[in-house]
């Protein structure tokens, strides 16, 4: 976003598609996020909101369809947070998150 039209907003996303040549694998994953940082009050206040998809396994097909988070490296971006993730894996689930 231009600083000049919207000081303090912020846009972020990123895209990842795992396959593997040995074996039918087609997995994908991705996440937007839009942000805005008050950046005129002293304690610069933000909000931002972030989407993510990542798929899952289809049992009617052959191909492995599960997005593995495995050597993804940013638990801000595609994990839910450290926590969640020890509990659900983030293969076959769309998730809003809203951080202030």
């Amino acid at each position: 976003a231009d600083a000049d039209v919207v000081p303090g907003l912020w846009l972020d996303g990123e895209i990842a598609h795992q396959w593997h040549k040995d074996y039918a694998m087609n997995a994908w994953a991705g996440y937007g996020l839009v942000g805005y940082m008050a950046r005129d009050v002293p304690w610069t206040p933000s909000v931002s909101y972030r989407y993510s998809s990542h798929s899952g396994d289809d049992p009617d097909t052959e191909r492995f369809e599960r997005f593995d988070p495995l050597f993804t490296g940013g638990l801000g971006e595609w994990l839910q947070g450290i926590t969640i993730n020890k509990v659900l894996t983030p293969a076959n689930r769309r998730t809003h998150r809203i951080r202030t």
